[in-house]
């Protein structure tokens, strides 16, 4: 996983919902009508595992136009907003301490990045997060966590085996499920404290090399 695994996504996020009311005056309600239905993915009722959009209703992009916005505008500032936040989180010291455990576990294990962020988003990790030995997002694929499929379709293409996987994420739903699959499950805890409770699985506070060492990896 990568958001509040890797990232601080759910800070960031918070941060450009905040900084677009205040320079479009958006109402709370509305923006948070709006900013899912363009970020998370969009689940079809008859094919809830399938992907099919990310795109604002009609009825809600009537809405924002009386604010002097429309979808292509409000996405390009979502877009903008999101990548200056991630250039400026790879110079912090924080992320050079989760860079250096995504490196150390990279000397000894394949680390594929599986996300639910869109094709866009996968572009600007890419440009700024450093190598990972593989990068899939739900988009690209037709579905998404926690579907057994997603989990399946990228073990084969990396020729993984079920019993050498480690799925590392901050999700109890998303990636905690993965334990019921036959994989090894480790949540990580700091940015999301539910993930702290949950049983059956490894647990530790962050992504570092002192804490991969302590669980053997």
């Amino acid at each position: 996983d990568i958001g509040d695994t890797i990232v601080p996504a759910t800070k960031i996020g918070k941060k450009i919902v905040i900084n677009l009311r205040r320079k479009y005056k958006l109402p709370y309600k509305l923006l948070f009508q709006t900013i899912p239905l363009m970020w998370a993915p969009y689940r079809d009722t008859k094919h809830k595992d399938m992907m099919t959009r990310y795109v604002i209703p009609k009825k809600i992009a009537d809405k924002i136009k009386k604010y002097g916005l429309n979808e292509k505008k409000l996405t390009n500032e979502i877009r903008t907003s999101f990548e200056k936040a991630i250039k400026d989180y790879v110079k912090t010291e924080e992320w050079k301490e989760i860079r250096a455990a995504i490196d150390y576990l990279r000397k000894n294990h394949k680390v594929v990045v599986l996300s639910d962020n869109p094709k866009w988003a996968k572009k600007i990790f890419m440009k700024y997060l450093g190598k990972f030995d593989g990068f899939v997002v739900s988009e690209e694929e037709g579905v998404a966590k926690p579907s057994k499929k997603l989990f399946e379709l990228v073990r084969k293409r990396y020729k993984f085996k079920t019993k050498d996987v480690v799925v590392i994420g901050n999700s109890p739903y998303k990636e905690g499920v993965a334990k019921q699959y036959g994989y090894r499950v480790v949540l990580i805890y700091w940015r999301t404290p539910s993930a702290r409770f949950v049983m059956g699985v490894e647990k530790i506070p962050k992504l570092t090399v002192e804490n991969l060492k302590k669980i053997n990896l």
